[in-house]
């Protein structure tokens, strides 16, 4: 039955009955409805003045002039009063007459009334505590004379008493509080009945939302009605006010401060986006990192959420790594690294990587090279790369990526066996090598004093041209070795004197 109170006061500002028992006329309907004249009628209105009847003698007062009509109010003998009384108002009833185009009333009964104020005052306490319906008539009343006199004093205490009449239908049994909270507003009853009627509503609202979509619609709603609730604020310490908010958004939010009443308006708002953020993720775990971005954008002043939503959307990526391309696991792996968790972000790589490794093919030559650099790039682990590349070797002697990977690296071909080794880390070779004297102390990278047949174990393969000049003194030969990554030439020298040339020089072209 709570549709019907908004129904009643309705009805009672379209026909407002202060005495039910009485058909109160409107004074500027006396003179536009043909059908009243030649009946009794009641006028309810403050006097303009009192005045002689014509042709009158002395000051005996015949006639009453009201200040919302230019009928004419003749009194009988046993109601003229010798001087206009101090009242001012009146409820007049009689006969409604019209004579060569003048209206008449006849009067037979005259009431003077007390002020405005004080007879609504007086019908008010005559009311029931919980008569909110009889509120309604009485504002409805003193809205529509304070409006016809500019009676500013009235209007205020008019809308006191329909406001108290909406508190009343506000704690009745399942009260239709956004239908309260709207007619506060229109009715211009005070922003902080209308916002803490519609609070409650809200509230009620955002405790049984199951759904995502539900909770967009009611931030659409609170927006709405609360505009400035979706504009982010400075904090402001709500202490009890939060828990009074939650536990009895009406009597809480008419109670507080207006700053408080600002901080609670955003916090409601907040409330209801953070709900269908957590909800979202929840029926979407992969949309997490998104959603942190819209709550940075939505919610600055939780900046907690974001980092909330944000370190479930990471934990989600990380849930499904072996299925991630290397991008996204790039891109994971620096988020880790931007929320101060570096070791978190290396073991991202390792997992990942060591999955690919799992995966790898024998014969992959392209793959093994791939792989090698991957660990080089994500975790700059040497050991484990040139591991990788030996592999490679292992299935195909000849790839001549995986031996120009290994010089890259720093890593040295054993003369004695082929093995790859990395004297930057203090390795040797796997079988001992006795190197001439000229090969003493050379430069890193350097393969000046080796023999054709060490260069071949060194390099790994054959060279890919030879350029042989010769004289009476010497024998010179070039070799000159093609890469995917620039060419190295090798120069050999033979004197006279000598049955096998030594290198003299090498160097790379990138």
């Amino acid at each position: 039955m709570t549709w019907l109170y908004p129904l009643l006061f309705v009805l009672a500002m379209a026909f407002p009955q202060p005495d039910p028992a009485e058909h109160i006329v409107e004074p500027a309907d006396l003179m536009k409805d043909v059908n009243l004249v030649g009946r009794e009628v009641v006028v309810d209105d403050r006097v303009r003045y009192f005045q002689p009847g014509k042709g009158g003698k002395g000051q005996v007062l015949e006639e009453v002039v009201l200040k919302r009509t230019s009928v004419i109010f003749r009194l009988p003998p046993g109601l003229r009063p010798e001087h206009p009384p101090r009242q001012p108002a009146i409820r007049l009833t009689g006969l409604l007459q019209k004579e060569g185009g003048q209206f008449y009333v006849d009067v037979t009964s005259l009431e003077m009334m007390p002020s405005d104020l004080e007879r609504i005052d007086r019908e008010v306490r005559r009311l029931s505590p919980n008569d909110a319906v009889g509120r309604a008539h009485w504002a409805s009343w003193a809205e529509r004379r304070a409006k016809d006199f500019k009676d500013a004093e009235l209007a205020t205490r008019g809308r006191a008493i329909e406001t108290e009449g909406v508190l009343i239908e506000a704690e009745r049994p399942k009260p239709h509080d956004m239908a309260l909270a709207r007619r506060a507003r229109e009715r211009n009853l005070g922003d902080d009945v209308a916002s803490a009627l519609a609070h409650r509503y809200f509230r009620a609202r955002l405790a049984t939302a199951k759904s995502a979509g539900e909770l967009e619609k009611l931030a659409v709603e609170v927006q709405s009605f609360l505009p400035k609730s979706s504009e982010p604020r400075r904090p402001v310490r709500l202490g009890d006010w939060s828990a009074k908010a939650k536990s009895n958004p009406l009597s809480a939010y008419r109670d507080a401060p207006e700053e408080i009443r600002a901080a609670l308006d955003r916090a409601l708002f907040a409330d209801v986006v953070e709900r269908n953020l957590e909800l979202r993720v929840t029926e979407n775990p992969d949309s997490a990192l998104d959603l942190a971005e819209e709550a940075k954008t939505k919610l600055p002043d939780r900046p907690e959420l974001a980092q909330k939503l944000r370190g479930t959307g990471l934990s989600a990526n990380e849930s499904r790594l072996t299925s991630m391309r290397l991008s996204e696991v790039e891109e994971l792996a620096k988020s880790f690294r931007e929320d101060g968790q570096p070791d978190r972000a290396r073991k991202v790589c390792k997992e990942w990587l060591g999955d690919q490794r799992k995966r790898l093919n024998a014969s992959d030559s392209d793959g093994h090279i791939l792989l090698a650099d991957q660990y080089n790039r994500l975790l700059s682990d040497r050991a484990s790369a040139a591991d990788i590349l030996r592999e490679a070797l292992k299935s195909d002697p000849q790839v001549q990526g995986a031996t120009d990977a290994l010089r890259r690296m720093g890593y040295r071909k054993s003369i004695e066996n082929g093995d790859w080794y990395d004297p930057a880390a203090g390795e040797q070779p796997s079988s001992k090598q006795v190197a001439p004297a000229a090969m003493a102390n050379r430069p890193p990278g350097s393969l000046r004093g080796m023999r054709p047949s060490q260069v071949r174990a060194q390099l790994g393969s054959k060279p890919d041209r030879i350029v042989r000049v010769a004289t009476q003194d010497e024998a010179v030969e070039q070799w000159i070795y093609q890469g995917a990554h620039g060419t190295t030439v090798v120069n050999f020298r033979c004197p006279r004197n000598k049955t096998q040339a030594e290198v003299i020089s090498n160097y790379s072209l990138h």
